[in-house]
């Protein structure tokens, strides 16, 4: 489960974040018709500026950074591949009892992280640490499909222009990865990390984005979207089917 999956199920009407899928409404009454029966559902969240930063969420932020001895820092780009090996090892830890999880491997997380360098904001991958030691992390892209969807005839050429040339046009984010190890999971830094992608992005000039996907059991990721008044906007459903 470290892809774009999900078959879109509602929330039609809104353009797809960047790394999302989008198909027409009648693939689930097809998907249905020839026996496929759901799986989970995935959600996705749109977070404001102007809803997240309430005073009960600041103090409460300052308390676990207080209580934890928690730091937030951004990736430093000068150190990529030694800033990659650690987050592999936090996502490894992680995610490893997530529904469907399965470990990347160190060919195919260095892989994925050298295609997104090019487009990746390091103000918007933070690293969270207690006492100097990693515990979390948070990866947010700038949502490239505000000017990529302009290039409608599909080449390369006139779409790199565009991401050149429209970047300063770019003003969402997607949350794509949030998560701490498991000896810190029931401290509150989930939902700091949260908070802080939010600042962040909101500073450096990003006031609105999407929290996706958030598998529909996982109570600490849909709690902190909740905790910073985000919107469930779209729902992405994986389907299944006994092979006879």
């Amino acid at each position: 489960m470290n892809d774009e999956y999900g078959l879109l199920i509602d929330g039609f009407d809104q353009s797809p974040y960047i790394l999302m899928v989008y198909n027409p409404p009648y693939y689930q009454t097809l998907m249905e018709g020839y026996g496929l029966a759901k799986a989970r559902d995935l959600f996705a969240y749109e977070v404001h500026k102007d809803k997240v930063f309430t005073d009960k969420l600041v103090r409460m932020t300052d308390i676990i950074k207080k209580r934890e001895g928690l730091t937030i820092r951004s990736l430093n780009m000068k150190d990529f591949d030694n800033e990659v090996g650690l987050i592999r090892e936090l996502y490894s830890r992680g995610w490893e009892s997530n529904w469907g999880e399965v470990p990347m491997t160190e060919e195919e997380f260095t892989y994925v992280a050298k295609d997104l360098k090019a487009i990746v904001d390091p103000h918007l991958v933070i690293i969270a640490e207690v006492k100097g030691k990693a515990v979390g992390f948070g990866m947010s892209l700038p949502d490239l499909n505000i000017v990529l969807k302009g290039n409608k005839h599909g080449y390369l050429l006139p779409a790199l222009f565009r991401m050149i040339f429209l970047k300063k046009r770019i003003d969402a984010i997607r949350i794509v990865i949030l998560g701490v190890i498991p000896e810190v999971r029931n401290t509150g830094i989930g939902g700091v990390l949260f908070y802080e992608t939010g600042r962040r992005a909101v500073e450096h000039g990003y006031p609105h984005g999407e929290a996706s996907w958030v598998l529909e059991d996982n109570v600490m990721m849909n709690r902190g979207a909740e905790l910073l008044q985000g919107e469930k906007t779209k729902t992405y459903r994986v389907y299944q089917m006994p092979i006879a």
